[in-house]
């Protein structure tokens, strides 16, 4: 009766499905656990069976979880209602284990024009260091007194250096702080996490503001 819902679920919602086996089926979610996916929904009991292989133990065990309590009037004889269920109990379970209910598999490159003079700006000390006529070219557009003076503060080895040397520690620093969470909150795949690390390293926050928005973009990850 179930069948194609089944099959939706286990295509579109594969975290949402290892995240009830860990917090309604209290299995802990280590690498050995593999596969994890919907085989029944029984509305008679209210419970569904979800099955995974234990790498191991070269198993495959099935779990039954009991629906959460229904108090939202949800129909568990239409797939509408069903739906709703698994709708919410992936979002509790997402949120017990403080989780994102989606993930982000993509990498988001800036290309907003802020982002675009911050890596201008961040651009600019070395490219001075290593090329003098570069900063002259810049305070040649700023009005003196102030860009002479500026200038001639700036025309230095060792305050370039200060420079680019906080640059990379204040973003080292935003990149700890604020990117390096959001990429486990929003389960970014191992393969895509040094590529956000190094634009964490380029730009600070940058980054996480722009996988906030793609988590905004992407909704909730309900079963439709």
């Amino acid at each position: 009766m179930w069948d194609s819902l089944i099959v939706s679920i286990n295509d579109t919602h594969k975290l949402g499905l290892e995240d009830c086996l860990a917090v309604f089926g209290h299995v802990p979610i280590t690498k050995a656990v593999k596969h994890v996916r919907l085989t029944e929904i029984d509305t008679q009991t209210s419970t569904f069976t979800l099955k995974f292989l234990h790498t191991e133990t070269g198993q495959n065990i099935e779990k039954i979880i009991y629906f959460i309590d229904n108090d939202t009037g949800n129909d568990t004889r239409t797939a509408t209602g069903i739906k709703q269920i698994f709708n919410r109990m992936f979002r509790i379970a997402a949120e017990k284990r403080k989780l994102s209910p989606i993930q982000i598999d993509t990498v988001e490159y800036p290309c907003t024009l802020v982002d675009l003079l911050i890596l201008v700006g961040v651009a600019l000390p070395p490219l001075c260091y290593l090329y003098r006529p570069a900063l002259h070219a810049v305070f040649f557009l700023v009005p003196n007194p102030l860009g002479s003076t500026l200038k001639k503060w700036l025309d230095s080895d060792r305050v370039l250096q200060i420079i680019i040397v906080a640059e990379f520690l204040t973003h080292a620093l935003e990149t700890l702080i604020f990117v390096v969470p959001r990429l486990k909150y929003y389960r970014v795949p191992g393969e895509f996490v040094p590529e956000w690390l190094l634009l964490g390293l380029l730009e600070g926050y940058g980054p996480a503001r722009r996988l906030d928005t793609k988590a905004r973009t992407l909704g909730e990850g309900s079963v439709n």
